[in-house]
């Protein structure tokens, strides 16, 4: 559900990313950090965050390129169902 966005262009603001990507769905959190140009953004819905990083990588964001990967929280989900007995 938590998806991390890189190489953010600086001159946008929370309000450009939550119009970006909330057309993949309803956003539970978003946030912004300017001085390491990246943000994060929490969908409600595993299945909008996967639509949304399959998308929307590589794509113009502003004037850069955006780079996606899962947050932490969507690795340790990963890492859970890919084996279950742990």
């Amino acid at each position: 559900r938590s998806l991390w966005l890189g190489n953010i262009d600086p001159t946008l603001t929370e309000a450009d990313l939550r119009r970006e990507f909330e057309v993949f769905g309803s956003i539970e959190s978003l946030r912004l950090l300017p001085s390491k140009e990246c943000a994060f953004v929490n969908y409600y819905s595993i299945q909008d965050a996967i639509k949304a990083k399959e998308q929307r990588q590589g794509t113009a964001l502003g004037s850069l390129i955006v780079r996606i990967g899962y947050g932490k929280a969507e690795a340790a989900h990963s890492a859970l169902a890919s084996n279950p007995s742990t």
